[in-house]
């Protein structure tokens, strides 16, 4: 083979790999790199607090970077973050969104709130006001009615009080309602039939003018 032959040839052989390695850089060379694939997963429980109780951990999401929103009746609970809180008894239904990048998860949970004990309220219905405690009566009598709770939050019906003090007072029942009067300041104590014992601590406004 003479030399100009070969030469001839080895710019077939040269430009045949170029063609070849533009091909191939112009099928590879832009390639996205491989898509990995994302998944997010979301799991929460009924869960069960007393009034005032903290909890931490009551849900599960599988990516920590996933951003987490909720949705609920600030009447019975609060959310704060990764905490919840029971605040008035009964149940409450709490929802929970999980979103990362373009995926969105949601569930939702059943929050059970208990007193620890019963709890009693004092209705003012006129003449008196009743804070911290306290019951002050602000004219010639008291005239108010008892609620009573029980752990679950349920009202008991016609519950029956005993009031007893160590100072003298007159309790009356005026159209379901409680009337009060006593000359001066004392402590009224309240006990059921069911165990339940509380103290009203009575006080006299100063009359006005």
């Amino acid at each position: 083979m003479t030399k100009k032959a070969k030469t001839f040839y080895l710019c077939l052989i040269s430009v045949a790999l170029s063609c070849i390695l533009l091909l191939f850089f112009a099928m590879y060379g832009h390639a996205k790199p491989p898509q990995i694939n994302e998944s997010l997963t979301l799991n929460a429980t009924d869960i069960s607090l007393y009034v005032n109780e903290f909890k931490t951990n009551f849900y599960q999401v599988s990516n920590s970077e996933a951003k987490i929103e909720f949705e609920y009746d600030e009447t019975f609970v609060h959310v704060d973050k990764d905490k919840i809180q029971g605040l008035k008894a009964g149940k409450s239904e709490v929802v929970i969104k999980a979103s990362l990048n373009d995926i969105t998860e949601q569930t939702h949970f059943t929050v059970t709130i208990y007193n620890k004990s019963y709890t009693y309220e004092i209705v003012i219905i006129d003449s008196c006001s009743f804070e911290n405690g306290c019951l002050y009566k602000e004219g010639e009598f008291c005239l108010f009615d008892i609620n009573i709770f029980d752990t679950s939050g349920n009202l008991v019906e016609e519950p029956n009080l005993v009031f007893t003090s160590d100072k003298d007072f007159i309790l009356t029942q005026e159209f379901g309602y409680y009337q009060l009067k006593c000359d001066s300041e004392c402590i009224i104590h309240v006990s059921t039939d069911f165990g339940y014992e509380f103290d009203i601590n009575y006080k006299i406004m100063p009359s006005q003018g």
